[in-house]
C-alpha cells in the first residue's frame, strides 16, 4: 500500500482532507477546480464509448480503468480528481457502476443529458446485442426440443466451471477494496449462509436493509465511500473533494430524476396488479434488480438469478450457461439480463430487459449527483451504504458456491480442478478473464476427446 506522501507525489490531487490530521481543510474551497471539457459532440462521445463497449473485457474494475485511460490519460477531457470522484459516487448509489460512470462522463463532457444516453448506448449495446441474440437462439432450441451438440454442452460446462473463479475473484476484490474487518466478515458470512438457505428476492432486499442498519448503529467511524477507489498501476488514488463543476453540471434532472424513478415504479406496480401480463411482470422484475445493484455488476448476478428462477422464467442451468458466455463478451457484466430476457420472451423480452434493468442506473446517477456533495460526509449514510454493500458481497460469495454446485453436478472432481486451474491463471498469472473462461471450455472438450479416443470411454454424463 502506498503511503500518503507517495500518493501526493505521484498522483497529485487537491484533497479537502488534511493528510496529517485527517481534518477538513476549509481553505480548499478557495482552490480553483477541475479542467473539464464540456463541448464534446454526441456522436464523438458515442464513437469513443462504442470503442470501449467493443473492446473492454474483464469485469467492472478493468472497464473502469479503461475509461480512466481514455478520458483522463489520452483525451484529457476529465482530470483524475473528477474521474475518481465520479467513480466514488457511483460505488455508493444503486445501479451498475461502470454504466453510471459512463453516463456521468457522457453527460458532463457534452454538458447535456443526451450525452449520457449516447455514452450508455456505446458502452452497453455491443455486448447486449450478442447476449440478447444468444438468449433468443437458446430459447428456439428449447422450444423446438433441439439438443445442443455434445461438444457444445461440454464447452458450456467448462465455461461454467471457469466462471466460478471469475466470480470468486470479483467478490475477493470487493473485500480487499473495502478493507473488511472481523465484524464485516460476520455480516458477509451471515448473508452468504442466509442467501443459500432462503433464496427470495424480498428476503435479499430485507437483508441489505438490515445490514445497512447494523453497520449504521454499530459503527461510530465514518466509512466514506472512498473505500472503493480506482486503482492505477496497483496504487490507490486518494479520495478528492467533491467538484464544484460536478455540482453545477451534474444536476441534469436532479429532483425530477428521482421523482421519475418513483413514478415509474408506482406505474409498474399498478400495471402489475391490474393487467398481470408477462411483459409487465418482467419489466418490474428487471426494474427491481436494477434498483438493488450495489458496488459492481457481479452483485446483480444473485439478484437476477433469484428473481427469474423464482418466476420459473429460466432454469439454473440455462442461467449459468448464459453467465459463463457473458464472461467472454465485452461490456458490462449485467448484460446477462438481456440474455435472460431473450430466453424468457424472445427479442421483445431482451428489449424489455435492456430498458428496465438500466433505467434505475440513469435515474439514480442523474438524481443523486447534484445533492451528493451535501450528504456524502454524513457517517450514517456512509455506514448504511457500507453495510448494504457487505451484504451484497455475501451474495456474490454465495453465487460462487451455487455456480460451483451447478457446474459440478455431473462431474464435481473435474469441475473443481478447472476452478482451481482458472483461479491460478487469474490471480497468479493474471490472464484475462475471457481467455481463462474460454480455456475452461477447451480443456473440458479436450478431456472428453482424450477419454473417448485413447481410453474408449464413450458414456459421458454431460452428453
Amino acid at each position: 500500500m502506498a503511503t500518503q506522501e507517495q500518493l501526493t507525489t505521484e498522483y497529485p490531487v487537491k484533497s479537502r482532507y488534511n493528510a496529517d490530521e485527517n481534518q477538513i481543510d476549509e481553505q480548499a474551497d478557495e482552490i480553483e477546480l477541475i479542467d473539464l471539457k464540456t463541448d464534446a459532440g454526441y456522436f464523438e462521445t458515442l464513437k469513443i464509448m462504442l470503442n470501449v463497449g467493443c473492446k473492454s473485457f474483464g469485469g467492472p474494475m478493468n472497464q473502469v480503468e479503461d475509461l480512466q485511460k481514455i478520458f483522463v490519460d489520452d483525451l484529457k477531457w476529465v482530470n483524475e480528481e473528477l474521474f475518481t470522484e465520479i467513480f466514488t459516487i457511483c460505488c455508493g448509489i444503486p445501479g451498475s457502476v461502470i454504466t453510471q460512470v459512463a453516463i456521468a462522463i457522457g453527460s458532463l463532457v457534452t454538458n447535456n443529458w443526451k450525452g449520457g444516453v449516447f455514452a450508455f448506448i456505446g458502452l452497453t449495446l455491443p455486448g447486449a446485442l450478442i447476449m440478447g441474440l444468444f438468449g433468443c437462439i437458446y430459447r428456439i432450441l428449447q422450444l423446438n426440443q433441439l439438443v445442443v451438440p455434445c461438444l457444445g454442452k461440454l464447452a458450456l460446462h467448462g465455461f461454467a466451471s471457469a466462471s466460478v473463479s471469475v466470480v470468486f475473484q470479483a467478490a475477493w476484490k470487493f473485500c480487499t477494496q473495502m478493507k473488511v474487518s472481523w465484524q464485516d466478515t460476520f455480516i458477509i458470512g451471515s448473508s452468504l449462509v442466509l442467501y443459500i438457505l432462503y433464496q427470495s428476492p424480498i428476503f435479499m432486499l430485507a437483508l441489505m436493509i438490515i445490514g445497512g442498519f447494523i453497520m449504521q448503529m454499530s459503527q461510530k467511524e465514518d466509512y466514506r465511500t472512498s473505500v472503493s477507489v480506482v486503482s492505477r498501476d496497483s496504487i490507490q488514488i486518494a479520495e478528492p473533494r467533491f467538484s464544484r463543476v460536478l455540482q453545477e453540471q451534474g444536476g441534469v434532472f436532479g429532483k425530477n430524476s428521482l421523482y421519475a424513478y418513483i413514478i415509474i415504479l408506482a406505474v409498474l406496480l399498478i400495471l402489475r396488479i391490474s393487467l398481470k401480463t408477462k411483459d409487465v411482470e418482467a419489466a418490474i422484475s428487471f426494474y427491481y434488480v436494477g434498483s438493488l445493484l450495489m458496488g459492481g455488476g457481479h452483485v446483480g448476478i444473485p439478484l437476477l438469478f433469484t428473481e427469474f428462477t423464482a418466476l420459473n422464467l429460466i432454469t439454473s442451468d440455462i442461467f449459468f450457461n448464459g453467465f459463463s458466455v457473458n464472461n467472454m463478451i465485452p461490456g458490462p457484466i449485467m448484460n446477462i439480463a438481456v440474455y435472460v430476457g431473450g430466453f424468457a420472451d424472445g427479442f421483445k423480452g431482451a428489449f424489455i430487459a435492456y430498458i428496465f434493468l438500466y433505467l434505475p442506473t440513469f435515474l439514480f446517477i442523474w438524481g443523486v449527483l447534484p445533492y451528493w456533495h451535501s450528504h456524502r460526509k454524513d457517517p450514517n449514510i456512509n455506514n448504511f451504504i457500507r453495510g448494504a454493500s457487505l451484504v451484497s458481497i455475501g451474495f456474490v460469495f454465495a453465487t460462487t458456491y451455487i455456480l460451483w454446485r451447478n457446474a459440478g453436478q455431473d462431474d464435481v472432481v473435474t469441475s473443481s480442478l478447472l476452478v482451481v486451474i482458472s483461479f491460478v491463471l487469474l490471480n497468479i498469472y493474471e490472464l484475462p478473464a475471457p481467455f481463462v473462461v474460454l480455456l475452461g471450455g477447451v480443456l473440458m472438450v479436450v478431456r472428453y476427446m482424450t477419454l473417448r479416443n485413447y481410453r474408449g470411454v464413450e458414456d459421458y454424463s454431460t452428453c
